[in-house]
């Protein structure tokens, strides 16, 4: 696969001032629009989208995370533009990424390979290239960091704040200090090539020996702070045709796989992947006895959840499972979601909520592909946000509501008809014991 866009950028607003000029620039033809009224409020917000993604870096990729966890504090129509970002976006000439090559890697390992000029893939930081070790015939992947994106995350970040408040995208009076400041964490983890190489080879440990997965091995020769080389696994998409057309066993066996990978990352491991959307899985399909295995990628968002937080969501997924209303409120007050003086009315619909996102796990098999359970929680969680003030939810859940969604947007897509009942209660199970033995 590459990149199937036919558009490319020919160059990155670098410098601090220019992408301050560039937003500034926006806004003053924002303001002028809309003393005009010759724009709808869904045409701002598209042109705010069109510009993110032509400056790339952190400016688009902030938009991309808001639009995932700004559901319930963003208007709909800005919360759907933003949403857009999320898609395949348009790469950067070759030229553009050549330079980086160069000053990176060094024209003398460079001289030992050969790197395919068009992208496989393009997201908001960087691109992927191929490649081969001239030496060995070695299939790699090459990962390179847009330049300048690491220096721009606090301007990025200060400028979008006062566009989106310019624009009157944050209508709803919440602190969205502690939205941003996530977004910050996140940007900065997501830049640091280094770490997303030791998060690589940990998740690799972590499901070594288990058939159903691979990560790929990182090669040290082609890596740094801004570029990351690993090994080539041969894949398809999540949406090809190939996967699409599987028996429903093998779906299911896919699906199951999934849920069971993300209930390990949270319960047992604390440590979990929040960008899961399908770039970051693939699948190798299986011949003969050979089973389909899903192929890991993208190591840059992982997010280490403090076990006291884990244990504290455990027991409030417990409470929901065994339908106990009150061990429900008193677990979202612990942890932090439910405030210590919340009304009957706000903790009524606190637990609503809680028994909907339970709904997968208290039905048998459960249709994920026909469940309109997304919608219907958003429309409650926004009841509890706008009609009954809730506060900011702690910075945890933003990331860990973000992964839940696409869990059950991968499994929805994948048609899965499954009992995740038991994996469930065997996880948290787990997590609890453990906290009864622990010291």
């Amino acid at each position: 696969m590459a990149v199937k866009s036919k558009k490319t950028i020919q160059r990155i607003p670098g410098s601090a001032i220019e992408r301050s000029l560039r937003v500034f620039g926006f806004g003053i033809k924002t303001g002028i629009s809309a003393i005009a009224k010759t724009r709808t409020a869904i045409q701002q917000a598209e042109a705010l989208a069109k510009m993110m993604g032509e400056m790339k870096g952190s400016m688009m990729k902030a938009g991309q995370l808001l639009g995932l966890v700004g559901e319930h504090f963003f208007p709909k129509e800005v919360n759907a533009i933003l949403r857009t970002l999320n898609a395949q976006s348009d790469p950067v000439a070759w030229p553009v990424i050549e330079k980086a090559l160069v000053r990176r890697l060094g024209r003398e390992r460079m001289a030992k390979l050969v790197i395919d000029e068009d992208p496989w893939a393009a997201a908001s930081l960087g691109q992927v290239h191929r490649a081969n070790v001239l030496a060995t015939d070695q299939k790699i992947c090459i990962k390179i960091q847009y330049p300048g994106v690491a220096k721009a995350i606090e301007g990025d970040l200060r400028n979008l704040r006062v566009i989106l408040k310019f624009m009157g995208a944050l209508p709803i009076k919440i602190d969205d200090g502690p939205i941003f400041a996530e977004v910050r964490t996140m940007l900065r983890r997501e830049v640091d090539y280094v770490q997303e190489k030791e998060s690589t080879r940990e998740y690799s440990a972590l499901v070594a020996g288990d058939p159903r997965f691979l990560v790929p091995e990182v090669i040290d020769e082609y890596s740094g702070p801004r570029i990351l080389a690993t090994t080539w696994i041969d894949s398809v998409e999540i949406e090809d045709v190939a996967v699409k057309s599987m028996t429903e066993s093998r779906r299911k066996a896919l699906a199951q796989s999934f849920l069971e990978l993300f209930l390990a990352e949270f319960f047992s491991w604390n440590l979990v992947q929040t960008d899961p959307h399908f770039g970051n899985y693939r699948v190798r399909l299986g011949s003969g006895d050979e089973p389909d295995r899903l192929v890991l990628l993208d190591f840059g968002a992982v997010r280490r959840f403090p076990p006291s937080f884990v244990r504290r969501y455990a027991q409030m997924v417990r409470a929901a499972l065994d339908g106990d209303e009150a061990a429900m409120a008193a677990a979202g007050k612990d942890i932090g979601i439910l405030p210590r003086n919340a009304s009957a009315s706000m903790t009524r619909i606190f637990v609503e909520l809680c028994n909907l996102v339970i709904e997968p796990f208290n039905h048998g098999v459960y249709d994920w592909g026909k469940s309109d359970l997304p919608q219907r929680a958003t429309r409650m969680g926004v009841k509890l946000v706008v009609d009954e003030r809730l506060p900011s939810p702690p910075r945890e859940l933003l990331f860990l509501d973000r992964k839940l969604g696409g869990v059950f947007i991968f499994l929805s897509h994948l048609g899965a008809r499954i009992d995740g009942r038991p994996l469930l209660e065997k996880a948290i199970s787990a997590c609890l014991q453990a906290e009864e033995v622990s010291p």
